[in-house]
């Protein structure tokens, strides 16, 4: 798919949205056909380890471009990026959006599994000057090769939905699944622990999913549809319970006035 493409609601878009949709409603065998088409189609790559590890942050591809099945060209992202995601030259900053280290490391199994090779952990959150490290995929440096880019629908995202989609049915595929993902996030070396393809469990595929999504999708606001989805009554890391106050939005007050919606 032609980058250009991607910031246009295309056909593999309108696929993964379904997706999306089918697996709201429950209907988990058609969100699988919908998210295995657009696997199979496979018409987005997987970012290649050299455009995430390079040294100079101005050519790291930190938001995984090729990937985005649908993404917006943010054009302001830099001030976004500048109030949320930095610390001022290392004062404090009131407004800051990042977990502090032991989440972290909790997120990414950093002490759990050694799973620090994980080039999100490694290139996601650096430190800015500050005591904590910062979360950095949507930083926007200086001549940057990847600017304004808010990724919207990821290929790993179709993974996440058809794995979770086969963990009743075939939850030792589901892990291969999970495992491809895993791979193309710097954890394919012998030494560090994959999944276990062979004597997966429902269980155990769910909280898989669960565990990964929650490191791929920090910052982009898809988990909140997945603790809503599986009716959390508290979402990780948050004081607040999470019913229905915080689940379902007020109705927009123009489509009350306009829409004689109450």
């Amino acid at each position: 798919v032609r980058s250009d493409a991607q910031i246009r609601f295309n056909y593999y878009a309108a696929l993964a949205t379904l997706a999306r949709v089918y697996q709201w409603e429950g209907n988990i065998d058609s969100a699988r056909i919908c998210a295995e088409q657009v696997i199979n189609d496979d018409k987005f790559s997987w970012v290649h380890y050299t455009s995430v590890t390079t040294s100079h942050a101005y050519e790291r591809d930190v938001l995984f471009s090729p990937e985005h099945i649908f993404r917006l060209y943010y054009y302001d992202m830099e001030s976004a990026a500048n109030n949320y995601f930095h610390t001022y030259s290392g004062q404090e900053n009131p407004s800051l959006f990042s977990p502090n280290e032991a989440k972290i490391l909790d997120i990414y199994e950093v002490n759990t599994a050694a799973l620090g090779g994980d080039y999100r952990n490694q290139y996601w959150y650096i430190y800015d000057g500050g005591a904590e490290r910062c979360l950095a995929k949507f930083w926007q440096p200086e001549g940057g090769r990847y600017l304004n880019q808010m990724p919207l629908i990821r290929k790993s995202e179709m993974y996440y939905i058809a794995a979770e989609s086969y963990a009743n049915s075939d939850p030792n595929y589901a892990a291969k699944l999970l495992n491809e993902v895993r791979a193309n996030r710097g954890l394919a070396n012998e030494t560090i622990p994959i999944l276990d393809t062979w004597n997966a469990t429902p269980e155990y595929i769910n909280n898989e999913v669960y565990k990964e999504m929650r490191k791929e999708l920090i910052g982009e606001g898809q988990m909140f549809y997945y603790y809503k989805r599986h009716g959390y009554e508290t979402i990780p890391g948050s004081a607040v319970s999470a019913g229905r106050d915080v689940y379902v939005f007020d109705m927009p007050e123009n489509e009350i006035e306009f829409g004689d919606r109450k």
